[in-house]
């Protein structure tokens, strides 16, 4: 018997994430599925003196998301995001930031993705947003809005590391 499709989707959008993250010279930590609100969190990584590499102190927090129902509108992602997960985005607090990162994919499952001995391919793409709005009292969802320009690649991740502290939510 399959798995369920949104156990699919779940595992693609982490495996597009994680090709990023390596490509752009990152390390991915994607712990045991939990219902925490994280995902899996971006280590940077340094080369020591003597030639080896070492994972720093900073880091970036991730939920991810896979999912059929989103949409274009323009310049936008538009996704209807359950409130516990964008709540626990607002509630985020911490010398590290957490991100949506947000894969879109069609709505066949059999276009989602495509190998040969000569490539893979994930229809679609991610896109990633630091939740800034507040909490909301909404019983269902919550529609949140994700410029297109905002794609999770390795030019991304480096963006997000270098104003990773500006998306930081210290508590008072």
């Amino acid at each position: 018997m399959p798995i369920p499709p949104e156990h699919i989707r779940e595992r693609l959008s982490v495996a597009y994430v994680s090709a990023v993250v390596a490509n752009a010279g990152y390390s991915l930590w994607n712990g045991p599925s939990t219902e925490y609100g994280t995902d899996g969190m971006i280590q940077k990584i340094r080369k020591l003196p003597n030639g080896k590499y070492h994972a720093t102190g900073d880091g970036v927090m991730l939920q991810i998301k896979g999912t059929i129902n989103s949409e274009i509108r323009g310049s936008e992602i538009v996704y209807n995001m359950k409130v516990d997960a964008y709540n626990k985005l607002v509630d985020w607090e911490g010398d590290m930031p957490c991100i949506l990162v947000l894969m879109c994919l069609p709505r066949q499952p059999s276009h989602w993705a495509h190998h040969s001995e000569d490539m893979l391919s994930i229809k679609r793409c991610c896109y990633w947003k630091h939740i800034e709005e507040p909490k909301t009292l909404n019983n269902s969802n919550k529609t949140i809005y994700i410029p297109r320009a905002q794609q999770f690649t390795t030019q991304a991740v480096d963006y997000i590391f270098e104003n990773h502290r500006k998306f930081r939510k210290v508590a008072a």
